[in-house]
Parts: C-alpha cells; sequence; structure tokens
C-alpha cells in the first residue's frame, strides 16, 4: 500500500493535528481509510456533543438572518435558548458587517493543500476581518493551548491566503485580522488573537514544512505515538493494542464540504 492517496487531501487542522499526536493514527484515518461510527462511554458525553451541534446550527441561522427561534419539545430547549441569546449579546448585528457562518476556504498552492470550515467570519466596511470559533465544552478552555493550536495556526492563515480579496473588497493584511473564541457557557471569558505579517509568515512556513513532511513519509513511516496517554481516548486502540479506547469526549471537526465557500487552486 502507498500513501498516493494523501496528493489529494486537503489537510484541516484536526488532519494535521491527528498527524502530531500520532502519524498512526493519521495513517490509520487518511491512508487506510478506517471509519467506523463513534460509540460513548457516557450519555452524557453524547448529549454534550449533540447540543453543540444544535448550538451550531442555529447560530449558523441566526446569522443568515433564518428565523433562530428555539423549537420548545427540542432536546436541550432551555439550555441553547440561554446559549443563543449569550451569542447575540456577544456578537450583536451590525448593519456595515457582512457574516459568513459555516463557512469553508480551501487552498491549493504548490502541492500543499488546506482546508478550513469556519463558524463564523465577519467583516467590517474597512476590511477589519473577525473569525469566530464556538466552543460548547463544560470546562473553560484553556487560553494559552488554543494560542498556540494548529486550529488557530490553519484558521488564520488561511483567512488571508482564500479569504483575502474574496470575502472582502479588497486585500487585507494579517494585521486586519482577528480571531476569537468564545464559549457560551463562559461568555466574558473569551479569547482575542491578533494575527501580524510575521506571524503569517511564520505559520506559512510551519504549514509547508509539516505538510511536505506528511506527503513524503512513507507507508512504515507513520508510526504510533511514543506516549500512550493518547491511545486510552482513541477508536484505533483495538488494533493497535487489542483494548477498546475509551473515546471520552474528543472533539473532531465537521471536515465535510460545504455549499457556502471558496477553492482556491494556484498550481
Amino acid at each position: 500500500m502507498n500513501t498516493g492517496k494523501l496528493k489529494q487531501l486537503y489537510f484541516s487542522q484536526y488532519a494535521l493535528n491527528t498527524y502530531h499526536t500520532c502519524p498512526l493514527k493519521f495513517r490509520r484515518r487518511y491512508v487506510d481509510g478506517l471509519y467506523w461510527p463513534r460509540s460513548w462511554t457516557t450519555p452524557a458525553e453524547k448529549a454534550g456533543v449533540e447540543k453543540g451541534r444544535q448550538f451550531h446550527l442555529l447560530a449558523q441561522r441566526y446569522f443568515n438572518g433564518i428565523d433562530s427561534t428555539v423549537p420548545r419539545k427540542i432536546e436541550f430547549a432551555k439550555d441553547l435558548e440561554y446559549w443563543l441569546s449569550e451569542l447575540k449579546r456577544f456578537v450583536p448585528p451590525d448593519k456595515g458587517n457582512k457574516y459568513y457562518p459555516e463557512y469553508l476556504l480551501r487552498l491549493n498552492r504548490n502541492g500543499i493543500k488546506l482546508q478550513a470550515k469556519y463558524d463564523l467570519i465577519t467583516t467590517a466596511q474597512d476590511n477589519r476581518i473577525i473569525i469566530y470559533d464556538w466552543k460548547t465544552d463544560t470546562k473553560p478552555f484553556q487560553k494559552n493551548r488554543l494560542l498556540h493550536s494548529m486550529q488557530t495556526l490553519v484558521y488564520l492563515y488561511l483567512v488571508i491566503e482564500a479569504g483575502s480579496g474574496i470575502i472582502t473588497e479588497q486585500q487585507v493584511i494579517p494585521e486586519q485580522v482577528t480571531m476569537v473564541y468564545w464559549n457560551p457557557m463562559f461568555s466574558a471569558n473569551y479569547l482575542e488573537i491578533n494575527y501580524s505579517t510575521q506571524k503569517h509568515k511564520d505559520n506559512e512556513q510551519q504549514l509547508a514544512a509539516l505538510v511536505t513532511n506528511i506527503l513524503n513519509t512513507p507507508y512504515e513511516g507513520f508510526r504510533s505515538a511514543p506516549a500512550e496517554a493518547h491511545c486510552r481516548k482513541c477508536e484505533y486502540s483495538p488494533i493497535c493494542h487489542g483494548v477498546r479506547g475509551e473515546e471520552a469526549g474528543e472533539n473532531e471537526e465537521d471536515e465535510a464540504l460545504s455549499d457556502n465557500g471558496f477553492i482556491i487552486d494556484i498550481e
């Protein structure tokens, strides 16, 4: 078996983070194509993910100008109503802004293929861009961890390279871009990250090096993580160790393609 199919893959932040966590897990998913339905250790974990999915859907409807009323009979209705009210306070409507919820950007440049699906991108009349990402974990997020996360790196880089000049009226510079992480359960505890030209150059070099390294790795070169702490929550644990992983609340991004968005191919 070879890794030729990787040349067709658009790398998401989740794919790149999977490789960083465990190259063997990356191979099983993206090279071997091993997918199966997730199992859950507790009903609470499954309910938490479903509630988060419902909130993202309501947020998408709200920013698309569609009725976002929470149906009374829906599960978690009271929580979702509260979360949505907090969202409306945190990002109040502004007629001068444009809103792009659940927006997909993809880039193909010099063999480096990247994609990101954003919870929300907003653009102002002066071409400033704000990226919003909704977190619905039951614990406050770790700001320092998000600041240096693969998600932050990929999202900021792609919005310049694949979104600037398309979702804005003209090309923007990194200093005009901000990324905000926010959780409706801890609405005052948000994280705002400013971008810079130097950081953009650093991100470009890091992403190019990482993707190139993955593409040049032979099939046998995708080895398991040195620390087995990751194995405890991995769905591939039965294959590697003969025991079932806990799969305790791992939050995978939705890598499905979207009807909203643009693909930039630069060969």
